[in-house]
């Protein structure tokens, strides 16, 4: 589900991916994002308390954290593992959480423009190697 908040600056929105699989799971993805640039990114609370203090930033874009919270926690290898997992399953009508993580961001940031992402010949979004973080 997407919640939209409009201000006069920006749109805040917050979209869980697959939250049924992270149900059972100790991560939390979630594409939010309110004045905070740019660049396509992913919270990935380290549990379900939603604390800044256990998130990681981690790009939509490329395999690697995002810098512009001014902090970034790395994922402990058991979460990563967790991430990776959620990123690649399929979700609703999407082939994997990655596609509905990014089409979301496309549809609430840059007008379902996808130009920020890499695709393959067939037009097909291809998921970053996050194995690398």
């Amino acid at each position: 589900m997407k919640k939209y908040i409009r201000t006069s600056e920006y749109i805040e929105a917050m979209a869980i991916v697959n939250p049924r699989l992270c149900k059972n799971m100790t991560i939390q993805i979630e594409v939010e994002q309110r004045d905070e640039g740019p660049i396509p990114h992913m919270h990935v609370y380290h549990d379900k308390t939603r604390n800044p203090k256990k998130c990681s930033y981690i790009r939509l874009d490329k395999a690697e954290y995002s810098q512009h919270h001014g902090y970034n926690l790395p994922l402990p290898a058991e979460l990563k593992k967790e991430f990776i997992e959620v990123m690649n399953s399929p979700f609703r009508k999407y082939s994997s959480g990655y596609e509905y993580a990014v089409e979301t961001w496309a549809d609430t940031y840059e007008d379902g423009s996808l130009d920020k992402f890499e695709v393959d010949e067939e037009g097909k979004l291809i998921i970053p190697d996050y194995g690398r973080l």
